[in-house]
């Protein structure tokens, strides 16, 4: 017997959510040494970033990636474009900027990273909200069709 259309999206759907998981914003802080630093930023792509914090502890949201140049890593080049502000923050004042910007910055002016990593715990809650959602609307199913069955004998 085939599986109805509805049924295979329905299938698909909910491996797609469940696969695509929840992400929150991480910092990762930038120690004055460089020999302490991650690989994260080492690669010629980097790391994709929402925004960054200075010594003064303003949040400037910047959308792109960053990454070390110099030899010593003593500088970050930002590549994206810059927002007014940061979910949760409070505003910078920095422009936003309509075409893609390029930013180097000293290793002194940058004291953390926002960039957005995933989160198992809220993935395993909305995989288990789906599952329980499917199975409660599947039972009710059941028990209707159950109910109109014996109705009809």
């Amino acid at each position: 017997m085939p599986i109805p259309r509805t049924t295979r999206y329905l299938g698909v759907i909910l491996l797609v959510s469940t696969l695509a998981g929840c992400s929150s914003l991480s910092r990762a802080p930038l120690s004055p040494d460089p020999s302490y630093e991650s690989q994260m930023l080492a690669g010629s792509s980097g790391l994709a970033i929402e925004g960054y914090s200075s010594p003064e502890g303003v949040f400037h949201a910047f959308q792109g990636k960053a990454h070390w140049v110099g030899a010593g890593r003593d500088s970050l080049e930002l590549r994206g474009r810059r927002k007014p502000a940061v979910p949760g923050a409070e505003a910078s004042g920095d422009p936003e900027d309509k075409q893609p910007v390029t930013l180097r910055l000293a290793r002194s002016d940058v004291t953390t990273l926002l960039y957005r990593a995933n989160d198992p715990s809220k993935t395993g809650v909305l995989g288990l909200g789906i599952v329980t959602a499917l199975l409660f609307s599947g039972t009710v199913l059941l028990f209707i069709a159950i109910v109109l069955s014996e109705g009809t004998d």
